[in-house]
């Protein structure tokens, strides 16, 4: 038998979603358009690595973003791992990252041989940047205008923060807390195309900032991502890192295949020409999710706070107690044919994650056990409010 909560839930899904059939988390909204632009692509046979249309969506993205330089590669996590390489931190530097969070950021930073440190969230799915200040003031010390580690003797060189389900973290504070410390910003903003703060699109305001057009995101081009940055000098080696490092007929330099095919780029030129309409529709969902929840003492729904901006990507709910969310919770909605999921394992619990630095884990923590994820694509939908 179902608890009153699951059904609660249920009813909330399958009211907004309007759906008798299977529920997914979230489904790319792809239409006729996106059909026409493959088919264009493929008769052109301009469809392989880096043609005209990948520099074609890369001017789109500037126009969007207002970001200065765009270079489309093909994934978010060769995004961050190019980003990492091109702001130059180096083998056994530590990059503090949040524990709960998706691995790319953590992969990212080993690929390059350097550590990744792991600090902790707020309740709302950001850093929590009281917290890592009096853990930093603690912990390290400016030498030769460097962050150091006294712990490990090791250089703290920068910090990637990620816009959790495409919400904008405190993204100011942060940013003085960067200059206070010498620590470089790459944004993860993988969740996050489509989120502005005070009209500055995520993956802005740092050094540089990594996207993702994966399939499950709020555009997409099948596979694909994207560095945003204002730094002529990140664009430029960044571009010549994706493209193999190919220096006229020499490779003088470790490159890599990473540039976005242009069959991809077609289908994220048709995909960015709905983006506006994706947004709202997920803006009203989310407001309904809003309407539905506000009288439950079980959960609490993500919640909207002057500093938080977003593309509402994903909804989610923290439970007040993780003893409902057992096999038999997930089981009663996969039967419904409802796709729910819990945010993240923490990264730092991973068997090959372990070994690394991190602070005190206790929000993180509680938010891994707590949180759920909620059916947040394109729905049919009628106005209720």
């Amino acid at each position: 038998m179902p608890t009153k909560l699951e059904e609660i839930i249920r009813k909330a899904i399958v009211k907004i979603s309007n759906k008798k059939t299977k529920i997914f988390l979230h489904k790319p909204y792809l239409d006729k358009t996106d059909q026409k632009s493959l088919v264009r692509s493929i008769k052109s046979s301009n469809v392989s690595t880096y043609g005209i249309t990948t520099s074609n969506f890369e001017k789109r993205i500037k126009e969007y973003t207002k970001a200065k330089y765009v270079v489309a590669l093909n994934s978010g996590t060769s995004a961050l791992q190019l980003a990492i390489i091109a702001c130059g931190i180096k083998k056994n530097q530590e990059v503090l990252i949040p524990s709960l969070n998706f691995i790319a950021s953590s992969n990212a930073v080993i690929y390059n041989a350097s550590i990744p440190h792991y600090i902790d969230s707020d309740y709302d799915l950001g850093i929590h940047i009281e917290k890592l200040e009096k853990y930093l003031n603690k912990i390290t010390q400016i030498k030769n205008n460097q962050c150091v580690n006294l712990k490990t003797g090791r250089v703290i060189k920068a910090i990637i923060p990620t816009h959790i389900f495409g919400r904008i973290i405190n993204i100011n504070k942060l940013k003085s807390l960067c200059k206070k410390f010498k620590l470089i910003m790459i944004e993860d903003s993988s969740e996050a195309f489509g989120a502005f703060y005070k009209k500055k699109h995520a993956g802005t305001f740092g050094l540089c900032g990594a996207i993702s057009f994966n399939g499950n995101k709020i555009i997409t081009t099948g596979g694909g991502g994207a560095i945003l940055t204002n730094s002529k000098k990140i664009f430029t080696k960044i571009k010549f890192l994706a493209t193999v490092a190919k220096k006229g007929e020499r490779y003088d330099e470790v490159g890599y295949n990473y540039r976005m095919p242009s069959l991809n780029a077609a289908l994220g030129i048709s995909q960015l020409n709905k983006i506006n309409y994706i947004k709202k529709k997920k803006y009203l969902n989310h407001l309904r999710y809003k309407e539905f929840f506000k009288k439950s003492n079980s959960f609490s729904f993500m919640e909207d706070k002057d500093f938080i901006s977003s593309n509402y990507w994903l909804n989610y709910i923290i439970f007040k107690s993780d003893d409902i969310l057992n096999k038999k919770f997930f089981e009663f909605f996969n039967n419904k044919n409802i796709e729910v999921r819990k945010i993240w394992a923490l990264n730092s619990e991973g068997n090959s994650y372990k070994k690394y630095p991190k602070m005190d884990l206790k929000i993180s923590k509680y938010l891994s056990k707590r949180t759920v994820c909620i059916p947040s694509g394109v729905f049919k939908w009628k106005k209720i409010l």
